[in-house]
């Protein structure tokens, strides 16, 4: 997890967001990249999950409540997962890589990939904080919680 959330000091192409400035590369995995994942310690999997994470506040928070668990949050806005990201970035460089490195985001659409994401019963907690910020009916088909 945090391998693949790099650190991007001078180099903002190695944060890893799935935005249009940020992108991730989907393909197919080849044979011999699983071949080579075969083994290998992949670092910790994220166990706190917040949904929808916005500019990042909840999640920044936990990162001192739960220091031994990795952070990920998921928010399906562009611009506010770059920020997210480069917010997260900041705050490791400043801390001389003491802080923040159990957090990370990706942009993704939660409602369609969620279970992408995460191996069933790996997920602590799940935050989903103002999940209906249009309470209009219009808008009903986007929400993440219905009933």
């Amino acid at each position: 997890f945090p391998s693949f959330l790099d650190i991007a000091e001078n180099n903002q192409d190695k944060i890893v967001v799935n935005t249009g400035k940020f992108t991730v590369d989907y393909s197919k995995p080849s044979a011999e990249s699983l071949a080579a994942l075969k083994g290998k310690d992949l670092g910790k999997r994220p166990t706190i999950i917040d949904i929808g994470c916005g500019y990042g506040g909840l999640m920044f928070e936990l990162t001192h409540h739960f220091p031994n668990d990795m952070i990920i949050g998921q928010e399906i806005r562009d611009k506010v997962a770059n920020f997210v990201a480069k917010k997260a970035n900041a705050l490791r460089i400043n801390s001389q890589m003491k802080e923040c490195l159990n957090v990370g985001v990706v942009r993704t659409n939660t409602m369609k990939t969620l279970h992408n994401y995460f191996e069933k019963e790996s997920v602590s907690k799940i935050f989903i904080c103002f999940a209906d910020p249009h309470f209009k009916k219009v808008n009903h088909r986007r929400r993440i919680i219905n009933q």
